[in-house]
């Protein structure tokens, strides 16, 4: 048996190498501890809820009547924009004819833009629509106001697109329309919007309306708003001093409207959009007299027609999420899990170093040289294999990152955040975005290592066939390809209507309405809601690189004419040692667990000849029986895998064996239930026929899985504990 054959592939081996080790061992450093702080990113506002979207005050359009389509504003501004669910939802309430059918989804667009004249008549039509729904008030100078309940979808990202039936999110919202005529315009002008209890928009109730106090953006602009009213009432006497005179009038329509608060639990994430929209017109009006030929009596009635139509809006969002809170938990998490992984390879490396000691060469290497052999020992072990074959540094990753990754999302979300949904993203942000979503690769390792667990409770079938694990670097794959689940197009857009309808007036009632909790799937669904975007693209990224490993495979078996086929998942031929000695899962990766393979059917023959014959007649012998144990220590060893191929085995297949106890047992909690603890039972084992000794674990040989073992050929010498084992012994045992 020996380590010295040359590396295949070595180069590209030693680049997986440096770049796998790299990433796993600098996790903490490159990712930091948690998430520990918003400050530097968003602006507190509650306890737990901070600004994370805007706010933002800008002007959409401001036509006059004489405008043409030769100018025209993007479509997105009425069609896809949060902010016109609420006006769409009152176009389709107060059956607003003028609105063209595209911008309601009824049908395709032609083009990417809407001519400012037809913007104009949807505008003013709007407004007659509320407006029309007017009854008397009191005094004349109470708003009328129609608030509607409106569930809409929101699909902007790639992973909206993900089986959208199963995860899609159910969004709701809350919207009021005010339209203020000119007389009610100016006495709520000379009061305050805010001041009439009865009468106010729900934008008063609201502690965002101060954009002095929530502005995220380092605007000066945004900061001399103050609040949302008070800058509409700015603005408004300003157009009232302008035109509210002789046969002109100013009248407005403000629409403002805030999602309901939908909380995903653990760590309490929750994300509440709110918009205003005011529209204002100034209108020309004249008195026209019409006379009734048979009472021979006159009315007067006043004629308006619109000059000036603006359209203005605020918008922002906030989130809710104490993740801040458990950022000690999940700190510790990762620092327990990173210092495991540190040692993981610390140990690693001491049992190659230990393991290459037993050779002779090895005596006279100097220093360096024993360094060199060492390395090269370490790299012939799979990098892949090693990362994930200790699940405890999994499990607290996967404990940290579940916790941390619904607010992840966000913080990733808000990075493709574009103007008009333009597709804009620099390289290095990319990478920092790679680096912060790809932790959910921990989380991809948990289902593996469920899926292997289930595979592996069939003990003899495992060991027959061997352990199934997924290919190397197929977990970082999938992990890599979900960094594009928040990737943003124009072409992914949909904010249609679902349903909607008018509700009573009571701001209470809008304010409890907003506030339930566990609407869309109840608690179950809203705890893993969190998780729906890495379920969605863990199953996307599976497909992807089934799809993609089968193309590759039929382009070189039929076009390149290899004798090849590409895997996903990939068996691990199991000795004795797996699930006695080290766990099975530990095989979550396989070991020779390449895509790309030769065509050919590996394996073993098992021979059921002979009867089994148990061993409970053998009597345990003493761990301290040392005179037999030196007997036999010059004795050659045999892996179990020769005892299932009743012929000698190569010694690649050998040292297959002893490279895999030597990735499994240097484990530290591994390592110390064998080597520091109680230990193990290991059995020494004589052929009858050929007098080679094997090493097989006590509890393999008792194990009624392991039935092709024949006992019959075999005589038990000596049941010892694992921790007597000289290390190189212990190695070759399975």
């Amino acid at each position: 048996m020996t380590f010295d054959r040359s590396i295949k592939q070595l180069w590209l081996r030693l680049g997986y190498f440096i770049i796998s080790y790299y990433l796993f061992l600098s996790d903490v450093i490159r990712g930091g501890l948690g998430i520990d702080a918003f400050s530097d990113v968003y602006l507190r506002v509650q306890p737990n809820g901070f600004v994370n979207f805007g706010p933002f005050a800008y002007p959409v359009a401001d036509i006059a009547d004489n405008t043409t389509n030769a100018f025209s504003l993007d479509r997105w501004m009425y069609k896809f924009d949060t902010t016109t669910v609420a006006m769409r939802t009152y176009v389709e309430l107060l059956n607003v004819s003028s609105w063209p059918p595209c911008m309601m989804y009824r049908e395709a667009c032609p083009d990417g833009t809407i001519g400012l004249a037809t913007v104009f008549r949807m505008l003013d039509s709007l407004v007659d629509g509320v407006q029309a729904t007017s009854t008397t008030t009191l005094n004349g100078v109470a708003p009328t106001t129609v608030t509607s309940r409106v569930h809409f979808h929101w699909l902007d990202r790639l992973h909206h697109w993900i089986l959208p039936q199963a995860f899609e999110r159910l969004w709701f919202r809350t919207n009021r329309a005010m339209y203020y005529n000119p007389t009610a315009l100016r006495h709520h002008l000379a009061r305050g919007l805010c001041a009439s209890k009865s009468t106010r928009p729900y934008l008063c109730l609201d502690f965002w309306v101060n954009f002095a106090r929530t502005r995220v953006l380092r605007d000066d602009k945004v900061e001399r708003l103050g609040t949302v009213f008070t800058d509409i009432e700015k603005r408004m006497r300003q157009l009232v001093r302008d035109y509210d005179k002789d046969d002109h009038e100013v009248d407005m329509l403000m629409i403002d409207s805030t999602d309901d608060y939908s909380p995903d639990m653990i760590s309490s994430r929750g994300l509440r959009a709110f918009d205003v929209v005011t529209i204002t017109r100034v209108r020309q009006c004249h008195n026209v007299t019409n006379s009734n030929s048979t009472s021979e009596t006159y009315t007067v009635v006043k004629r308006c027609k619109t000059i000036r139509i603006e359209d203005y809006r605020y918008e922002g969002s906030m989130i809710v999420s104490d993740v801040i809170e458990w950022f000690k938990f999940t700190a510790a998490l990762r620092v327990i899990g990173q210092t495991y992984i540190w040692c993981r390879l610390a140990f690693l490396f001491a049992g190659c170093h230990y393991a290459r000691k037993t050779q002779p060469s090895y005596y006279a290497a100097t220093w360096s040289q024993q360094l060199y052999r060492s390395w090269l020992l370490l790299l012939r072990i799979p990098s892949q294999v090693v990362i994930y074959s200790s699940f405890f540094p999994v499990l607290c990753y996967a404990l940290a990152e579940s916790i941390d990754a619904p607010m992840t999302h966000v913080l990733v979300a808000e990075r493709y955040h574009t103007i008009l949904g333009a597709i804009k993203i620099e390289p290095r942000q990319y990478v920092q975005i790679t680096t912060t979503q790809m932790r959910n690769v921990w989380l991809f390792a948990l289902v593996v290592y469920a899926l292997v667990s289930l595979q592996s409770r069939s003990l003899h079938l495992a060991r027959y066939a061997g352990v199934v694990g997924a290919c190397k670097f197929a977990i970082t794959i999938v992990s890599a390809l979900s960094t594009m689940a928040h990737f943003r197009s124009r072409m992914f857009r949909n904010t249609s209507l679902i349903s909607f309808s008018q509700t009573a007036e009571s701001a209470a009632s809008a304010a409890i309405r907003s506030q339930r909790l566990y609407r869309n799937w109840g608690l179950p669904g809203s705890i893993f809601y969190g998780y729906a975007i890495d379920i969605k693209m863990f199953l996307a990224g599976f497909v992807a690189i089934s799809l993609a490993a089968w193309v590759i495979g039929m382009a070189l078996r039929h076009l390149a004419k290899w004798d090849t086929r590409t895997v996903i998942w990939a068996r691990t031929d199991a000795s004795y040692a797996t699930q006695f000695l080290w766990p099975m899962t530990a095989n979550v990766i396989a070991w020779n667990g390449n895509f790309v393979v030769q065509d050919v059917t590996r394996g073993f023959e098992l021979s059921h000849q002979g009867t089994v014959h148990a061993l409970t007649s053998i009597k345990l012998s003493s761990i301290d029986d040392t005179t037999r144990m030196s007997k036999i220590r010059n004795t050659a060893f045999c892996s179990a895998i020769d005892l299932r191929l009743l012929s000698a085995r190569h010694s690649e297949g050998l040292t297959t064996v002893l490279l895999t106890n030597l990735c499994m047992m240097t484990d530290p909690i591994t390592f110390y239930r064998l080597r520091l603890g109680l230990g193990k039972r290991i059995a020494f084992l004589r052929s009858r026929g050929t007098g080679e000794l094997h090493l097989l674990p006590y509890d393999a040989l008792i194990s009624t899985g392991n039935s092709e073992l024949p006992l019959h050929q075999l005589e038990v010498v000596l049941i010892v504990r694992s921790n007597q084992l000289p290390w190189m012994d212990l190695l070759c045992c399975g």
